[in-house]
């Protein structure tokens, strides 16, 4: 039998630099017929690593969106009028929601009237997203992993006039299609995949986890330029309808589970 693996985010792009995994990755690959993945960046590492089999051209694994459908939702407000800030909080392992709310602290001069949302908020998140809400008087909202419907989630990006996905390894992360589809204006690190979807001050920031300045810059421009955000919609979703749509990923792998 064929063997196909489905590469997520982390999988090359962060486990490569360990010698111990990377002899596994290459023992791995030499076993694989098809490859599935997101970005364009694993296709090149998966090569580097001795792949010789099938690669699917890179597409979201997730499966798309009903975009038409969400984008309705999205025009009800748009982003520049929006008063909602959302936060993916994860700490562990490769993520650093601690840096983003540090750059929100570093903004709070700016936040008057708006909620911070802080979703998938693990232990840590939730320990310091308190105390920041203590010290400066900030609104914000805790919510644990798993704890939100995917509904919900989907409501809330609505709702947000920025995301703001701080990780050390990504690839092609849900929130950021999200964002794009729904109309949040995404901050997202440039160790995903973001700069195949994003144009960097355009549609989006691509940030560095470890440059604190950098985040907190994009921030403030985020929040004090409305027609920036506007037009990163627009442009996001255009992208979105053409690259996330469920129709635009059925048509892209048609043709891969004919062997």
């Amino acid at each position: 039998p064929r063997v196909m693996l489905t590469i997520w985010g982390s999988d090359l792009f962060w486990f490569q630099q360990f010698p111990r995994h990377k002899r596994k990755l290459k023992e791995t690959l030499n076993l694989v017929d098809d490859l599935a993945l997101e970005c364009n960046r694993d296709v090149v590492i998966a090569r580097d690593l001795g792949y010789k089999g099938r690669v699917i051209p890179p597409f979201p694994i997730t499966g798309g969106y009903d975009v038409e459908v969400l984008s309705e939702i999205a025009s009800l407000v748009p982003p520049s009028k929006r008063k909602v800030i959302l936060v993916k909080g994860h700490t562990r392992f490769v993520g650093r929601a601690q840096l983003a709310l540090k750059a929100l602290e570093d903004v709070q001069d700016l936040l008057d009237g708006y909620e911070i949302i802080v979703y998938s908020a693990d232990p840590k998140a939730r320990r310091v997203a308190r105390k920041l809400s203590t010290q400066y008087s900030l609104d914000i909202s805790l919510h644990r992993r798993g704890s939100l419907a995917h509904d919900r989630v989907i409501n809330l990006f609505s709702e947000a006039r920025i995301y703001l996905g701080i990780s050390l390894s990504d690839g092609l992360p849900n929130s950021l299609q999200e964002a794009m589809v729904l109309g949040a204006f995404p901050i997202q690190t440039n160790t995903s995949c973001a700069d195949e979807w994003i144009v960097d001050g355009k549609s989006g920031f691509i940030v560095d986890p470890y440059n604190t300045a950098l985040i907190v810059s994009a921030l403030r421009k985020a929040l004090e330029n409305d027609a920036l955000v506007d037009a990163a919609s627009k442009i996001n979703l255009a992208t979105a309808q053409q690259r996330l749509s469920t129709s635009a990923v059925s048509e892209s792998i048609r043709g891969f589970y004919i062997v």
